[in-house]
């Protein structure tokens, strides 16, 4: 005896909804974190070529040597006004006295320069960042003075990348 096979049906399988709000969210995360990749993938690796000649150029030297440990070359790029005032040995102890400031989070930003005949001020922003909690950025600007000398920019206060150093 055969008997009629039985069709069993399975109960309707429930597909969770999640509340519109939610997806809102997740999708303006997911947005949010894209842009952040796009921006930090956009962001220059290098850093602006100024002219050379520029007093922009000439501060991006100096700056560059000084982040580079090279202070020989660093200290060539002072004025000799400022090398009157200071010896390469006493510029390299004071290095040696505040090196910590080379290993701050600082992102220097040359923001323009004006030039009155054979002076110069370049303006720069800092933006100092610091790890505590989410992290924080602090910006700052300052103003570097230099002097033409002949054809070349020199930098007309005593530096230690943007620091002051306080001559006695």
């Amino acid at each position: 005896m055969d008997q009629p096979a039985q069709t069993i049906q399975a109960p309707p399988v429930r597909v969770p909804q999640f509340p519109r709000s939610v997806v809102v969210v997740g999708v303006a995360i997911v947005a949010l974190v894209a842009v952040a990749v796009v921006v930090a993938v956009a962001r220059p690796s290098r850093s602006i070529e100024y002219p050379s000649g520029s007093p922009e150029a000439a501060f991006q030297a100096f700056y560059t040597a000084w982040q580079d440990d090279d202070l020989e070359t660093a200290y060539g790029y002072f004025s000799p006004s400022v090398k009157a005032e200071m010896t390469l040995a006493e510029y390299e102890q004071a290095d040696s006295n505040q090196s910590w400031t080379r290993e701050q989070g600082r992102r220097v930003v040359l923001l323009g320069a004006e030039i009155d005949r054979d002076r110069a001020t370049v303006q720069l922003r800092v933006d100092e960042f610091y790890e505590e909690g989410m992290g924080e950025r602090f910006t700052s600007t300052y103003v570097v003075l230099l002097v033409r000398d002949g054809a070349a920019w020199l930098v007309d206060e005593p530096l230690l990348g943007i620091d002051p150093i306080w001559l006695s």
